[in-house]
């Protein structure tokens, strides 16, 4: 388990990155969408727009699940740093030392 892995998903930080900015190409994508199907050209038939209505759902439906994703990223992360006693001071990671009880 220990392969080194090179990519978009090498490790959360990463992979939180990836999806985010996987989401703002999508928001484009779907502000293009939505403009085409306010103001559709002439040469648009009504089967045209469908398939942009149906384009426009499928971008917004995964547009959601990214959202989630992001989130449950933005959690793995937070609960890493816990788990490995990493905490941001100034944004900067400092280790937290828990002092024992006698």
């Amino acid at each position: 388990m220990n392969a080194a892995h090179s990519g978009p998903f090498e490790n959360i930080e990463s992979a939180h990155e990836y999806v985010g900015l996987l989401l703002e190409a999508l928001t484009e994508a779907a502000a293009t969408i939505g403009q085409e199907i306010e103001t559709p050209s002439e040469m648009a038939r009504d089967r045209h727009l469908d398939a942009l209505r149906l384009v426009d759902y499928k971008l917004k439906t995964l547009e959601r699940h990214l959202s989630v994703s992001k989130r449950l990223l933005t959690d793995l992360r937070s609960l890493r740093r816990y788990l490995f006693e990493e905490r941001t001071l100034e944004g900067n990671y400092t280790p937290v030392r828990r002092q024992r009880e006698s």
